[in-house]
């Protein structure tokens, strides 16, 4: 393995590391009702798992052919948050995930999670823009 090869590696792993621990014990989302915190838990590790595969990016023998794109994916990855928790029921919730609050609204994260025996998730939406949001997408007031 050459030098170049085992550094990138390196690199990319401890932010993998830190991208991964960022978003399970990142900032704590906004809840809005309640759930024992257990159930928040949950359902928190169970949003954290379907964003990593989905915006965690794939690594490739070519990517260190394109280190600066794979570094951004890195970046964007760690930067995301679940920003609030939205309580419909004791076993419906929806959970909002994105960059931040200013951003949201044009790229952002909706999943629908039921509980069944587990949280799972039902349902989920990713919009790119404020055009493709979900219809009923609301930010919350502070």
């Amino acid at each position: 393995m050459s030098k170049n090869l085992i550094i990138v590696s390196s690199v990319l792993l401890a932010l993998v590391l830190i991208g991964v621990a960022k978003l399970v014990a990142g900032s704590q989302p906004r809840i809005i009702g309640s759930l024992p915190p257990n159930e928040i838990r949950e359902i928190r590790q169970v949003v954290a798992h379907e964003l990593k595969d989905w915006e965690f990016p794939r690594l490739a023998k070519d990517s260190i052919h394109h280190v600066g794109y794979v570094l951004h994916r890195f970046r964007r990855y760690s930067a995301l948050r679940i920003l609030w928790i939205d309580v419909k029921d004791d076993r419906y919730v929806r959970v909002v995930a994105g960059l931040g609050r200013k951003t949201i609204a044009s790229d952002g994260w909706d999943f629908m999670v039921r509980k069944h025996e587990h949280w799972e998730i039902t349902g989920t939406a990713y919009w790119g823009s404020l055009e493709v949001a979900p219809k009923d997408f609301r930010i919350p007031p502070d």
